[in-house]
């Protein structure tokens, strides 16, 4: 079986967080997300170019509404598989890029993700700092392992 591209997994990571309850919460519980539980999630894997220096896209967004007060979240991520890099510029573009969006794409508050290897860790262990949250991928691998299969 040959390998995922990287879109076809940021993909499957997108339907698996909209779709795989126990996975999303998981997942926004690192992240840092409050005010759950959450409904009307959806994710967004199209590139998005911002304007100036904001030019680069976040690998995969996910959107989701606080049920108690109807405010909507969005988490922006960094899927940083194989031997994808982590630029500086990229690493501090994530919580601009947020930002930008957030009145286009309707959402009060957010996060920023980077999800990792553990064996990649160390390499971009400088570069963490801008994102809110350093998720793994063994952490989410029990809920969709094609996903790990294809790393």
């Amino acid at each position: 079986m040959s390998k995922l591209g990287f879109y076809d997994l940021c993909r499957l990571l997108g339907k698996a967080l909209v779709t795989d309850d126990e996975l999303f919460s998981r997942f926004s519980g690192k992240a840092g997300l409050v005010g759950a539980p959450f409904t009307d999630r959806e994710s967004d894997t199209s590139p998005w170019t911002g304007s100036g220096k904001n030019e680069r896209p976040s690998d995969v967004v996910v959107y989701a509404t606080t049920e108690a007060t109807g405010r909507r979240w969005a988490i922006h991520i960094r899927n940083l598989v194989r031997s994808a890099r982590l630029l500086p510029e990229q690493a501090t573009d994530y919580p601009v890029r947020a930002q930008d969006m957030a009145a286009s794409r309707g959402y009060d508050e957010w996060k920023t993700v980077l999800l990792v290897s553990q064996e990649r860790l160390s390499d971009v262990a400088g570069l963490t700092g801008p994102f809110d949250a350093v998720i793994l991928h063994h952490e989410t691998s029990d809920r969709i392992p094609a996903y790990l299969d294809a790393l």
